[in-house]
């Protein structure tokens, strides 16, 4: 293609600006990724459940015994959780672009202004995919290593959405690089803010933390020069939205059902310990006193009365 001659009508975009639209491509299959394994998880999720109820062992359907019900209480409540910050990131696009005019050059500008949800949803969703699909082969036994059941192919699929779009791993550094510059250029600021409920408090412990890294390692490369920090940012904002979004679909249900509200409880309980967990290790690292989130709750009960719900059920339909 060197010194190649395109005429004017043929070229896409603007000249010199081609590298913002491969980015974006990027970010548009993230955000697509992160509902394709939604998706999926789902299937997984489901064709487990199935046999749960149709094996029987001692007289008993597997999935009535504890063990089971602990897989299926915490995958439901895992699947919601992401399933929420999907329609979430996918509405506020949405919004964004058509308060521009809703054209290509307004979807484009969309996809960059939540780059980082579509980070968020790629990871979310791939490792979300990885551990159903994982918990649905267990549940299977032996037969999940068979062909003619389902089990073997989701666990096979479900390897290559942690390496596509990005590795995860790439997305870890691209979530809080790209806060990064959204604080610098001014576009938002990150402020420790007033509130007693896990959700803020879990938000006080990422911005406690993620302003002493740019206090000890900068605003320029060196930011980003301790991949561990990053990842532990990254962390805290996946645990973070994914709550939140949680929590936010829960309040906007016109008639949500005790699983619904066990689902949030025990995917915030699971969050603030996650966000605690990470906060703990920067602040060791960074040598800053992080604030501590709190929420409480019985894990235990909560896994057993989502699973009770969603065997009653047959599927999953939150």
């Amino acid at each position: 293609m060197e010194n190649a001659q395109i005429p004017r009508e043929n070229v896409l975009g603007q000249i010199g600006r081609g590298h913002v639209i491969a980015f974006n491509i990027l970010n548009n299959g993230r955000y697509k990724l992160g509902g394709t394994a939604l998706g999926s998880a789902k299937f997984a999720f489901d064709a487990a459940l199935d046999y749960a109820q149709q094996r029987k062992q001692f007289g008993t359907q597997i999935a009535d015994f504890g063990m089971i019900k602990r897989k299926t209480g915490q995958m439901v409540a895992d699947i919601f959780a992401v399933e929420s910050a999907v329609y979430r990131a996918v509405g506020d696009m949405d919004a964004d672009s058509q308060s521009q005019g809703n054209d290509a050059a307004a979807k484009l500008a969309s996809m960059q202004n939540f780059a980082m949800e579509c980070s968020i949803l790629k990871i979310a969703g791939s490792e979300l995919l990885a551990g159903v699909s994982d918990e649905s082969l267990q549940m299977f036994g032996g037969y999940g290593f068979l062909e003619e059941y389902p089990a073997a192919k989701y666990v096979r699929d479900a390897r290559i959405s942690r390496i596509y779009e990005g590795t995860n791993e790439i997305n870890r550094i691209v979530m809080p690089r790209t806060l990064l510059k959204k604080i610098s250029s001014g576009e938002i600021e990150l402020t420790v803010a007033d509130g007693d409920n896990p959700i803020t408090q879990m938000k006080n412990s990422f911005a406690t933390c993620f302003n002493a890294a740019r206090q000890h390692y900068g605003d320029s490369k060196g930011f980003d020069a301790n991949q561990e920090v990053m990842a532990n940012l990254a962390d805290m904002m996946i645990a973070i939205y994914v709550a939140e979004s949680a929590t936010l679909r829960l309040g906007q249900m016109d008639s949500a059902k005790q699983v619904h509200r066990d689902s949030v409880a025990l995917v915030t309980l699971q969050s603030v310990a996650r966000v605690n967990q990470l906060g703990g290790e920067l602040a060791d690292h960074l040598q800053v006193e992080v604030p501590v989130a709190s929420a409480t709750g019985d894990l235990l009960a909560l896994r057993q009365a989502i699973a009770d719900a969603v065997n009653e059920e047959g599927r999953y339909a939150l």
